[in-house]
């Protein structure tokens, strides 16, 4: 991860990519993001004082991060199945972003009124 990456600027002392200034700025972003970094220190302590590895069941910091690795991949099928067919949609419609919304309501509307003729018809 960068610091690009995070829509930070990073330009007063201008590094190089392979800087170890760089290096630790983008070190410090990224702990500071994760917010369960104190945790895997603590499991880390308690595994040198007791010499007792966590089962996996167990390890809260993994579990944290899986979370968040399956949140990332929803995340992904999402813009996969949804987002981008809908950016595909409009850009063959010609559409510009001033009218997009009035697109959507239309697609929702017309979406609307065929469930509601279904239910009405039964």
């Amino acid at each position: 991860m960068t610091a690009e990456q995070f829509g930070i600027p990073f330009n007063e002392l201008n590094p190089t990519e392979d800087s170890s200034l760089r290096k630790l700025y983008d070190t410090l972003v990224f702990k500071a993001q994760d917010k369960f970094h104190h945790l895997k220190c603590v499991q880390q302590e308690a595994f040198k004082n007791t010499g007792d590895e966590l089962a996996e069941s167990e390890d809260a910091y993994l579990a944290e991060l899986r979370y968040h690795g399956q949140d990332g991949a929803l995340i992904e099928d999402f813009a996969t199945e949804h987002t981008d067919p809908l950016i595909e949609s409009i850009s063959k419609v010609g559409l510009k972003i001033e009218g997009v919304d009035v697109h959507l309501h239309a697609l929702v509307t017309q979406d609307a009124l065929i469930e509601f003729k279904q239910r009405a018809a039964h």
